[in-house]
């Protein structure tokens, strides 16, 4: 069976979309059982994530690039599939917090506060107050939109760096398959 080489840019707008979908299913899901504040559940999302990026990268490598992949590819790659991702799921966000169900912000708010009060103990109403503030912009829709994008962005080129250094497969120059193609 021959590999059919494939675009990077394809790959990776395939693949972006796909995780953004999975990224939307799984924030609707933890959304409606309240789990969107667990930190554990949160854990393992992020490792959920970087699994398929493992299986993205070994699927572009393995059947789409001959066998191959530079860490250039792989940087490429994992950053553009990263960022797809999370611009949809952001967007997505946006809305579901704009539109669908506002209350997951006053939710956000109240959870900030609750563990604000656990480690300072009393506050004063102006610190109170700029918890609300500020949580409550980061859970609104602007902040949702900023920061996912942003944190695909950052979250993405770290990722992307490891994972192009362990899944990199460079082509030896004395491959014989292409002394062979050079050859005809």
């Amino acid at each position: 069976m021959e590999n059919k080489k494939t675009s990077l840019a394809n790959h990776a707008m395939t693949y972006g979309l796909y995780l953004g979908i999975v990224s939307i299913v799984l924030t609707v899901a933890l959304f409606m059982t309240d789990l969107f504040l667990n930190q554990a559940v949160g854990m393992a999302l992020i490792l959920v994530s970087i699994g398929l990026l493992c299986w993205v990268f070994l699927d572009f490598r393995k059947k789409h690039n001959g066998g191959y992949m530079t860490f250039a590819e792989g940087f490429k790659l994992g950053l553009l599939v990263n960022i797809i991702s999370g611009v949809i799921a952001a967007v997505f966000k946006a809305i579901y917090v704009a539109f669908i169900d506002p209350s997951i912000v006053q939710k956000t708010v109240d959870f900030a506060i609750e563990e604000a009060y656990k480690q300072q103990g009393d506050m004063p109403d102006e610190a109170v107050e700029i918890v609300e503030k500020m949580y409550g912009f980061i859970a609104g829709p602007t902040g949702s939109l900023i920061i996912g994008i942003v944190s695909a962005l950052i979250f993405g080129a770290i990722i992307s760096l490891i994972l192009a250094a362990i899944f990199k497969k460079e082509q030896s120059m004395f491959d014989r398959s292409e002394i062979m193609e050079e050859a005809e």
